[in-house]
C-alpha cells in the first residue's frame, strides 16, 4: 500500500474540484468517490472509490456508486469511467459496469488495472 500512497492521496483542493461526495453514519465518514474529468467524449472518470474497511461488505460500496452514477448523469455525462482494482472487479460488474481494457498501475511496476464503463441512464 506504501507504493500507492502518492496515487491515492487527494487533497482537499481536489475534493473541490473533482465533485467529492462522502457517506457518513453519526458523525463517522464510511467512504467516499470523486469524479474526475477524462478525454472519452460524453464521459467521467471515477477518481476514488473507497470504503473503510470495516464497512466493505455492507452496501456502502454499492450506494456510493449508484450516486456516483447518478451525480455524473446529473452532470450531463453518459458513461462513467473507472479504473479499479483486479480484486473489486466483480463488484463493478455486479453494479453493471462492462469490462473494456486495463490500464498500467501507476505505481505498481508490471501490475495492470481493470478499466470498466458504466453507462448512465436517464433519470
Amino acid at each position: 500500500m506504501t507504493a500507492c500512497a502518492e496515487e491515492l492521496s487527494i487533497t482537499p483542493e481536489e475534493l473541490v474540484a473533482h465533485h467529492a461526495r462522502a457517506l457518513e453514519q453519526d458523525g463517522a465518514l464510511l467512504g467516499f468517490y470523486t469524479l474526475e474529468p477524462c478525454d472519452a467524449p460524453g464521459a467521467i472518470e471515477l477518481g476514488h472509490l473507497f470504503v473503510e474497511p470495516a464497512w466493505i461488505g455492507r452496501g456502502c460500496g454499492g450506494a456510493l456508486l449508484r450516486h456516483a452514477a447518478r451525480h455524473a448523469r446529473a452532470l450531463g455525462h453518459r458513461t462513467l469511467v473507472i479504473q479499479g482494482d483486479p480484486h473489486a472487479a466483480g463488484f463493478y460488474e455486479a453494479l453493471g459496469g462492462r469490462r473494456v481494457g486495463a490500464r498500467a498501475s501507476e505505481s505498481i511496476p508490471g501490475r495492470t488495472l481493470p478499466v470498466f464503463h458504466l453507462a448512465l441512464s436517464d433519470p
